[in-house]
């Protein structure tokens, strides 16, 4: 298992990355490449249960996240690689190409 920490302004959020099952959980939650491109980056989306501040009845909320090239490469490899941005865009499109299969 792969370990990686996001730290949007200042919020620690952990990343896993199973190897084995090329899976990929964020905060606990196993979350869906949705879209790889050159542009807009690789966006991962994960279903979450939510509950109010009032212990209310949960609801799922869906966040997505966004990684760029180099730093999915970085989550799912240890190689090193001339161009760490492409890497990371093709690897996800082939775990895309993977999800849809299941």
């Amino acid at each position: 298992m792969r370990h990686f920490t996001l730290d949007p302004q200042g919020a620690q959020i952990s990343v896993e990355f199973d190897e084995e099952q090329r899976q990929i959980w964020i905060a606990g939650v196993r979350v869906t490449i949705i879209e790889a491109t050159d542009f807009g980056g690789i966006q991962l989306q994960a279903r979450a249960q939510v509950r109010s501040a009032e212990a209310g009845p949960p609801w799922t909320e869906l966040r997505t996240y966004i990684f760029s090239g180099a730093q999915f490469w970085k989550l799912v490899s240890d190689q090193l690689t001339g161009d760490p941005e492409q890497a990371g865009l093709f690897e996800a499109k082939k775990m895309m190409a993977q999800q849809s299969r299941m």
